[in-house]
């Protein structure tokens, strides 16, 4: 741990005489004084840590309160970053975003719980059903910081400035708060497809296909995952998966993408039926259409009027 923390902490630890009001009162007073500071991480996870710790009314309300004004000071950040982007200034929104997602990255949550951020409820449901195993006994409670949104805007302008790595890396992370959503497996296709990581783009595009929820949506799995085959050489199988892309949905490009792959192989693209297409789909793993369980969400969904 760096010195400097270290010192802090011992400071901190210093101030701390066990009456549950008194530290309390320091450990906001410290929160308060990191907030911000890139720097301070490890030490404001310590000071999460402490105050979970201290429990109690006293506690839960300050808590409450400084968080209230964590939200609106995030929230407002997120406007901002939004709007300069914009404006077509994406370094200075990922300044003003930055001190934010260190704040989500660090605090302090009890680990009985599963905390997540999903989009929606459909997305909570799919989540629930595909990942029942991992789930267990432990209860899915939504993230008190919202990072979902954070991270996704955070990478897009990573994206924009050219640092495709350090995109994949908030993308992956934001995976952990919501792996279900297709906005967000998208952005993590592309940034895989734009930094050549060509087996990654296929999984991920693969995984997308089981949680969309619309035909526009699975147009463009299947479109990713043509890209992806053609990139590998396999002009046939791509050809495929892009009139089958086009079949969910028309679309410009993937004609476009059709004319590119007869000219990379040299040889005019086959017009595929629908037998051909279901053959050649189960020969690589890909099924065909929305999925079953997220049909069956969509239904349970309309059966309850939640999304009328």
């Amino acid at each position: 741990m760096d010195m400097e923390i270290q010192n802090s902490l011992t400071e901190l630890y210093g101030e701390l005489n066990g009456e549950r009001g008194h530290d309390t009162a320091v450990l906001q007073e410290w929160a308060e004084r990191c907030k911000g500071d890139p720097q301070a991480v490890p030490l404001l996870k310590e000071i999460g840590r402490l105050l979970f710790l201290l429990g109690g009314e006293e506690t839960e309300r300050l808590t409450h309160e400084t968080m209230e004004k964590t939200l609106r000071e995030q929230d407002k950040a997120l406007s901002d970053a939004r709007r300069l982007f914009r404006l077509g200034d994406a370094r200075r929104a990922l300044e003003v975003l930055a001190p934010c997602l260190k704040e989500a990255d660090c605090f302090s949550l009890s680990d009985d719980c599963l905390w997540m951020d999903f989009q929606s409820f459909l997305e909570g449901l799919v989540f629930q059903d595909y990942f029942a195993d991992e789930i267990g006994d432990r209860e899915i409670r939504r993230h008190p910081m919202h990072p979902g949104e954070l991270f996704f805007t955070y990478a897009c302008l990573l994206v924009e400035l050219g640092r495709l790595e350090e995109a994949r890396e908030t993308l992956e992370k934001l995976m952990v708060f919501d792996p279900v959503c297709p906005k967000y497996l998208f952005e993590l296709t592309d940034v895989y497809k734009r930094s050549g990581g060509i087996q990654d783009a296929f999984s991920t595009a693969l995984w997308a296909l089981q949680c969309v929820s619309n035909d526009p949506d699975a147009a463009r799995c299947y479109r990713d995952l043509g890209y992806c085959l053609a990139e590998t050489g396999a002009y046939a199988e791509a050809a495929a998966l892009y009139q089958l892309s086009i079949r969910f949905q028309p679309s410009p490009q993937a004609e476009a993408e059709l004319r590119w792959i007869a000219e990379k192989s040299g040889t005019p693209v086959a017009g595929f039926g629908e037998a051909e297409l279901q053959r050649r789909c189960e020969e690589l793993g890909i099924p065909v259409g929305l999925s079953e369980t997220v049909k069956r969400n969509m239904e349970l969904l309309d059966s309850i009027d939640l999304r009328k």
